[in-house]
């Protein structure tokens, strides 16, 4: 009779490493197989920074950094009409970046700097979907 592990069993089975701060990291490949140990981070690297006026452009850091601003931010290059918001930072090849911004309705937007940062393109939600199926099927209707 063959004995079926728990998902709790196999995170106290993984493979952890302690780093700098005291903090225990299970240490797990891409897809999050605790079998293949390939990729190593650090806790002390997951940080979050507060923006309140920061140029969004100069924020360029694509490490184990996320960003997060209030709804009285002053920061400069976000998309317009967002107030508080979430960011993750992306490289995408030498010195190219993604940036992909979540507001606090969940809104997504992205952009890409390849030498210069194109606009802020809003990605389309299934609220978008429906709205534009409920549209194209009014139009076929008449």
């Amino acid at each position: 009779m063959s004995e079926t592990k728990t998902l709790a069993d196999k995170l106290k089975a993984a493979p952890s490493v302690t780093d700098s701060s005291g903090k225990t990291v299970l240490l797990t490949d891409a897809n999050g197989d605790l079998s293949k140990t390939t990729i190593v981070a650090f806790a002390d690297k997951l940080v979050s920074h507060l923006l309140e006026g920061e140029d969004l452009n100069d924020i360029m850091d694509a490490s184990f950094c996320t960003y997060f601003a209030s709804t009285s931010n002053t920061c400069l290059n976000k998309p317009n009409g967002v107030s508080a918001f979430y960011l993750r930072v992306f490289r995408n090849s030498g010195n190219g970046r993604i940036q992909i911004l979540t507001d606090y309705n969940g809104v997504e937007y992205q952009r890409v700097f390849s030498y210069i940062w194109q606009p802020w393109k809003r990605m389309l939600t299934e609220s978008d979907l429906t709205q534009i199926l409920n549209r194209l099927t009014a139009l076929e209707n008449k």
